[in-house]
């Protein structure tokens, strides 16, 4: 019983009710009527919250038993069978928690989320801009690079290599156009050593 005491003293702490219930039947002492819930059990703890008592008097005890749970305009009950050595059941234990309390917690939680969610939005912000900023300068950079020397050639025909740092399938386009601008560069020099070659002989 004193054990008992203490555990509902330290549910009432937390603002929570909590109550052991034996069955009428299972009790072999002589009790206090007073002692005696909804005609079926009797309390066994001496420390009582009135106002959890009070509520819960005005519940559904058999579905209450039944689903082991239940709501009413104050709390959240929850039961758990309390079972001898051979597995009858002898009483249920009932604990309660004010719903003022669950739905300041559920505010809380949807406070919670509502910023994780504001956060990860702008992570995601972020990291679009950084891919952006990315895309600009390791894919349209190299691309336009290419262009430019492209557009000399065709306009100058001059042979310009293109710089690139990427180490990725835009620098291999990259090196490529390169490598072919060097054969082409080549090329050049053996024509213009045949044609000086060329020359020579005629004169």
């Amino acid at each position: 019983m004193q054990g008992m005491n203490s555990v509902a003293k330290a549910f009432d702490k937390q603002k929570d009710g909590f109550l052991l219930l034996m069955d009428k039947e299972k009790v072999t002492e002589i009790f206090d009527k007073e002692l005696l819930f909804k005609d079926k059990f009797v309390i066994s703890q001496k420390f009582i919250n009135k106002e959890f008592m009070s509520a819960l008097s005005k519940i559904k005890i058999d579905q209450f038993i039944k689903e082991q749970y239940i709501i009413d305009d104050q709390y959240f009950y929850v039961s758990s069978d309390i079972k001898d050595f051979q597995g009858n059941k002898i009483g249920i234990v009932i604990s309660g928690r004010p719903l003022s309390i669950i739905n300041e917690s559920l505010e809380k939680t949807n406070t919670l989320i509502y910023l994780a969610l504001i956060v990860l939005i702008i992570a995601i912000a972020i990291n679009l801009i950084a891919s952006l900023a990315n895309l600009k300068q390791n894919v349209l950079g190299p691309i336009r690079s290419l262009k430019r020397s492209i557009d000399i050639i065709k306009t100058q025909n001059v042979l310009e290599p293109i710089g690139s740092e990427n180490d990725d399938e835009i620098g291999d386009v990259v090196q490529s156009f390169n490598e072919y601008l060097g054969s082409i560069e080549q090329g050049v020099k053996v024509d213009r050593i045949a044609i000086d070659e060329v020359k020579s002989l005629i004169n």
